[in-house]
């Protein structure tokens, strides 16, 4: 056998080896609904503050405060999310409350793809929070990011930590 017999032999074995090993793809089914993930009784576990006006921070959790006595007390607010009819409803609890109405609408800004909940969309009260997990029917937290503003510059963020109480 000749040399270059031996290298087309060779070859074709290599191909047939690489062809046979492929990786099958996985199916992971239908992604998760957002709008059954929300779908929930929330209750406020814990409360992040961050300082955004720090200019020595690397990043924003540089200056991150655990603030959850202030916030949740002994008797947290509790956060009722509907995504039958886009309705919400809070109870305050004992504490400091951040939403501006104890109950309205709400909507996401993507159905599919949300990265924002906005509570009371066009009316002078509306609230933007952003995601910052998805939130899927498995998901045990809803965790959004309210930004504080004063004379329209943001000053302070809040991570507002829920956990699905039903």
């Amino acid at each position: 056998m000749n040399m270059k017999n031996l290298i087309l032999i060779s070859i074709a074995v290599l191909a047939t080896g690489l062809a046979s090993c492929k990786k099958e793809k996985k199916k992971i089914g239908e992604p998760a609904s957002k709008l059954e993930g929300i779908n929930a009784n929330w209750v406020l576990t814990r409360v992040d503050q961050i300082d955004v006006t720090k200019t020595l921070a690397f990043v924003e959790s540089d200056t991150l405060l655990e603030v959850t006595e202030v916030f949740a007390g002994s008797n947290p607010m509790t956060l009722d999310i509907k995504s039958a009819d886009f309705t919400y409803a809070i109870t305050p609890g004992t504490t400091y409350n951040l939403f501006p109405k104890a109950s309205g609408s709400w909507k996401f800004d993507d159905v599919l793809y949300p990265s924002r909940v906005i509570f009371d969309a066009s009316t002078a009260e509306e609230l933007s929070m952003k995601l910052l997990r998805p939130v899927r029917p498995q998901d045990p937290n809803l965790v959004l990011k309210l930004d504080k503003r004063c004379n329209g510059k943001r000053t302070t963020s809040y991570h507002l930590w829920f956990t699905r109480k039903s």
